[in-house]
């Protein structure tokens, strides 16, 4: 049981990180817009992915959007 819950969790660790990883990438190129709309996407799609929801707000912040961050 403990092995097919690691099975199906695992990716959705791993996406995490990968938007992380990215979102990041994007913010030290000054590519807030794009990093926006890639977390946008993804928070639609996991509104409960509090880390996701937190780097949307730093992408809106880098833009002075204070009003959606």
């Amino acid at each position: 049981m403990r092995q097919f819950l690691f099975i199906i969790l695992l990716p959705a660790f791993c996406f995490g990180q990968s938007l992380t990883i990215e979102a990041n990438l994007l913010f030290k190129n000054k590519e807030f817009k794009k990093a926006e709309n890639i977390i946008k996407h993804h928070v639609v799609s996991n509104p409960s992915d509090i880390e996701a929801i937190e780097l949307l707000g730093d992408a809106y912040g880098h833009q002075k959007e204070w009003d959606k961050a």
